[in-house]
């Protein structure tokens, strides 16, 4: 097994500035920086500096290594490499073409502003039918009691208070009845307003509309966070549209048949549940992400077919969304390519590394004691300041 930092070496982000050159390869401030953020086991301190730099060192010497053993030629770096072209590729495409597509307008950030601000008390009572629910309201304008038409509602709060809800904000009701609150008299029954489940007749009991003056202040965080939920949406909508248009099939029912268990056999693991564009979704490519998730842990609730299922389509979704970015040519875009560089050196090395096996240590001394191997030191106390 390879040690942690060097494993973190290998997979580090070659941005930021430059702190040693080892041969004709940079180690960069953010290299170092990643290698101290690296997951470790509880309660083990970061490295020190000379360490990680070390291990930044090694990393790079790893790289030349595997390169000039041909490693670059690989199957396996060629379909890492694939793979992080493809997944920049996508990345793109939901930046540059999906996205913008959800960017907020003022009048919406406004809606949002006063849904999360606006208040409204309520009196309440849901009941099963429409007709059911007008004559509720009627027998309230005679002066009924609202305690007892409550015991007969859907809606639990009501049931349990007697009618008399909590204050609600706009976004914490319904659409519909949020519509007819905010536009109902004070004082006098209203409805009914459809709801899920039952009709709901209301009396407005306050209403307290929040001051614009404080919507500059948070203007940019509900830019953000539209942002973020229009592109999600924006992101469904596509992926809906892309199932559709390339009729893809799961094959749930071997997925559902495997519950309990990750690992197959040789055949189950090779067996297909869904095909994006020629390319085959495997039950080992799902086994890999339960592995990834839980770390290959076995007899846990999450190994349930269900989740495999779950699990399954978003690996249909990204592949989906990469045959979609291809198509559009984001594959040619600098950062895939880019991408597919920086995966064709961590692959080299970590490929490099495995190979060398118990022989790792000694080949890299050998590499160091012929290294041309610059520090600047100025550069390396500003990235990891002691």
């Amino acid at each position: 097994m390879l040690p942690v930092l060097l494993l973190a070496a290998l997979s580090a982000s070659p941005a930021g500035e430059a702190v040693a050159t080892v041969n004709d390869r940079t180690v960069t401030s953010a290299d170092l920086q990643a290698r101290r953020d690296a997951p470790r086991p509880h309660g083990q301190p970061a490295p020190a500096r000379p360490a990680l730099l070390r291990d930044a060192i090694d990393a790079a010497l790893l790289e030349a290594d595997g390169y000039a053993a041909g490693l670059a030629r690989d199957p396996e770096v060629a379909g890492q490499v694939d793979a992080a072209r493809r997944r920049a590729a996508a990345e793109r495409l939901v930046r540059e073409e999906i996205a913008p597509a959800a960017a907020p307008s003022e009048a919406q950030l406004l809606e949002l502003f006063h849904a999360g601000a606006d208040e409204v008390d309520l009196e309440l009572v849901a009941l099963a039918g429409e007709e059911a629910a007008r004559a509720a309201r009627a027998r309230l304008e005679r002066g009924g009691s609202l305690a007892e038409e409550a015991r007969a509602s859907l809606q639990p709060e009501s049931q349990r208070s007697g009618g008399r809800l909590a204050p609600k904000r706009r976004a914490e009701l319904p659409p519909a009845l949020a519509a007819a609150a905010f536009s109902a008299p004070l004082g006098s029954w209203s409805g009914p307003v459809a709801l899920s489940p039952g009709h709901a007749v209301f009396r407005v009991v306050a209403r307290r509309i929040a001051d614009e003056k404080g919507f500059p202040d948070r203007r940019e965080q509900l830019r953000a966070f539209a942002r973020k939920q229009g592109t999600e949406q924006a992101r469904a909508h596509a992926l809906r549209q892309l199932r559709a248009r390339e009729k893809v099939a799961l094959d749930e029912a071997f997925l559902l048949s495997t519950a309990g268990r990750v690992e197959g056999s040789p055949a189950e693991m090779e067996q297909a549940v869904a095909v994006v564009g020629g390319r085959a979704i495997r039950y080992r490519d799902v086994a890999a992400e339960l592995t990834r998730l839980f770390g290959g842990r076995t007899g846990v609730h999450g190994m349930g077919g269900k989740l495999k299922v779950d699990l399954a389509w978003l690996l249909v979704d990204q592949a989906l969304l990469e045959k979609e970015a291809l198509a559009r040519g984001h594959g040619d875009a600098p950062e895939a390519k880019a991408a597919a560089a920086l995966a064709e050196r961590r692959a080299v090395a970590a490929l490099q590394a495995r190979r060398l096996g118990p022989a790792l240590a000694d080949r890299l001394a050998e590499l160091r004691r012929t290294a041309r191997i610059r520090i600047d030191e100025a550069a390396l106390a500003r990235a990891l300041p002691e």
